[in-house]
């Protein structure tokens, strides 16, 4: 045990090492991003494509076969599967959990890319994206008010979009209920006619008459000018000027023969908070970004955009995913600091010596803080799985101290030996005890950490962050604890008295008990492998009685139902629905709101909607969630 000898010689040496370890890992732990869960790669590829106005027919006969086809014979795919609704398809290829992402991702590009001609020209270029369970939603924002649904649309995509966007760690912005300025022309079968002309007529001289192209250089001596032609309509009555045809007796233009009107494009989502309608801002944040952070800054940020609103509209945060993570993390956190305090309190009820108490009580903090430094070197987050390893290790962290300075106890009190010497000697013959027990934990947790499957990608952190804790207590049994001992500790124990006196009956009396139960087991050794056996096949028995689930339920005060209509059905058909559906929702006792949202994403589904009820806090209510 050179290391124990040395700082007990060297006890600055030693203080300023433990400093180091607190210091670094205070700063690390204020750096840590905080999240529910780690950072999990699913190997999935979606590839998305638009192709406005195609029936799911087409779509699957004319994207998604051939992208399959195309994408099917790259190696590693565990399943392919796609979707076809009316103008989107998406493709989702599932990779082997051994194949990189990136790499997938890129292998997936060149193989889309490779048919890309192949696809219709009317489809708009295929995206294909990572599915990044990190990147999502962190905080949903409903904007509602008596402006109108033009002015709020405005609103929500001129002003609070980009100011969102502007954030830190703010990834992606989706707008749901939010219909753009569209100008509609509205064609007059009969004039057309009786002018001979066709609706592709109209539509040329829309795009040709209304354009802007470039109009090349024009020098003129020393001086080199960009030429532009502008042709585009800056308003409804420009627009309706423009020509369609010229004949020798007049000239048609588009307001003869259409109604040319200045509106909002055709509405394929709907949102509403209770019974107003409103626009919903769903924010997404980077995929490494810190769900509390990017929240915070959101809240910060929405004074300043709020002020820019039209009069009477109202910015209100719905949904907060931080929330969630606040609330779960504090509650682990909270269990942390009271199974560190009745670990102290009873270490101090069996040794009753408040020196040794202190001393055991430091590798606690020492160790716990000194391994949020590992935590963020290996990139790790401050979430259930790290602050859950640091709870379960806490009675680990102390063992090893608890271990050494019973020891050097014993030497002192039992053995009559100094103070220097006691330290030394007993931290030198218990130590190949403790290395033991350290290494056999170290040995369970670390292959925990390597897990096959999705369930090794959330242990992963778990695993590491026990054993790192561990090892940490170790060294720190094997240093702070003995330089401490060869210092702080008493000569001699105090007489038992009291409280103490009662105490030491009580523990001499277990002892007693102990040897007559270990006598008995030693005399009758048959029947105590026998009661062993017994135990250890019912406990295996009763497995299939607990049951199973990955994530345990949680009481957040938000819950979702879901409502889903015949394919066919019309947004304003599934927004009645669900208006039905959130109106007895809200007769619940316990329910403060309803936030309906219809259609959006990708996919536009119209006929299929999403209710986030939203409960009075917990502990206001005698029911649970479920």
């Amino acid at each position: 045990m050179k290391i124990a000898d040395v700082s007990i010689r060297r006890p600055v040496f030693t203080t300023m090492i433990m400093t180091a370890l607190i210091v670094f890992g205070a700063i690390m732990f204020a750096r840590l991003n905080v999240d529910l869960f780690p950072e999990v790669d699913f190997p999935v590829v979606t590839v998305t494509v638009v192709y406005p106005g195609t029936d799911p027919a087409t779509m699957e006969t004319k994207i998604a076969d051939p992208i399959e086809e195309a994408v099917n014979s790259l190696s590693g795919i565990k399943s392919l599967r796609s979707v076809s609704v009316q103008g989107v398809t998406q493709v989702f290829i599932e990779f082997e959990l051994d194949v990189p992402l990136d790499i997938a991702a890129q292998d997936v590009r060149d193989k889309v890319a490779s048919i890309q001609g192949d696809l219709p020209p009317g489809a708009e270029r295929p995206l294909i994206e990572k599915l990044d369970i990190g990147a999502a939603p962190v905080a949903r924002l409903a904007v509602s008010g008596a402006a109108g649904p033009a002015a709020l649309g405005r609103y929500a995509e001129d002003v609070l979009t980009p100011g969102l966007e502007s954030l830190r760690g703010v990834g992606q912005i989706e707008l749901i209920g939010s219909r753009e300025r569209e100008v509609h022309v509205w064609v007059l079968p009969d004039e057309l006619r009786d002018r001979g002309l066709t609706v592709i007529d109209v539509a040329r001289a829309l795009e040709v008459e209304n354009t802007d192209v470039p109009g090349g250089r024009l020098t003129q001596s020393t001086r080199e000018l960009v030429v532009r032609t502008n042709a585009e309509a800056g308003s409804i009555e420009e627009l309706a000027a423009l020509p369609v045809s010229s004949r020798s007796d007049a000239i048609v233009r588009v307001g003869d023969i259409a109604r040319v009107v200045d509106g909002l494009e055709e509405a394929r989502s709907l949102a509403r908070v209770d019974e107003v309608d409103a626009i919903a801002v769903v924010i997404r944040k980077q995929s490494d970004a810190n769900t509390v952070a990017v929240v915070d800054r959101l809240r910060a940020a929405l004074p300043e955009l709020q002020a820019r609103a039209p009069a009477g509209t109202r910015v209100e945060v719905l949904i907060d995913s931080s929330r969630r993570i606040r609330s779960s993390i504090e509650s682990v956190q909270l269990d942390l600091a009271l199974g560190a305090i009745l670990a102290v309190a009873i270490i101090f009820v069996f040794l009753r010596d408040p020196r040794a108490t202190f001393i055991s009580a430091l590798a606690l903090p020492t160790s716990v803080i000194g391994t949020f430094t590992f935590v963020n070197v290996m990139g790790f987050t401050l979430n259930m799985m790290t602050t859950l390893a640091l709870s379960l290790s806490i009675g680990l962290l102390i063992d090893d101290a608890i271990v050494v300075i019973e020891n050097i106890v014993r030497h002192r009190t039992e053995l009559g030996e100094g103070a220097r010497e006691a330290a030394s000697r007993g931290t030198a013959e218990i130590g190949l005890a403790v290395l033991a027990t350290t290494f056999s934990i170290v040995a369970v947790f670390v292959p925990v950490a390597f897990m096959d499957g999705m369930i090794g990608q959330f242990f992963y952190e778990f695993g590491l962050t026990v054993a790192f804790a561990v090892l940490l207590s170790l060294f720190v049994s094997f240093t702070l604890t003995p330089m401490l001992s060869a210092r702080l500790l008493s000569d001699h124990h105090a007489e038992a008295r009291g409280v103490s006196a009662r105490i030491e009956a009580i523990l001499r009396a277990m002892e007693r008990a102990y040897r007559r139960v270990v006598r008995w087991a030693l005399r009758f050794r048959l029947v105590t492998l026998v009661v062993a056996i017994v135990i250890l096949v019912g406990s295996f028995m009763l497995v299939p009685l607990i049951g199973f689930e990955f994530i345990p339920a949680q009481d957040t005060g938000q819950f979702i139902a879901r409502v889903e209509l015949p394919s066919g059905a019309s947004l304003e058909q599934t927004a009645n629905a669900a208006s039905r559906v959130a109106e007895h929702l809200r007769e619940m006792p316990g329910v403060v709101s309803t936030f309906t949202s219809v259609g959006g994403g990708a996919q536009e589904k119209v006929n299929e909607a999403e209710i986030v009820v939203s409960l009075i806090d917990k502990n206001q209510r005698a029911f649970s969630q479920s």
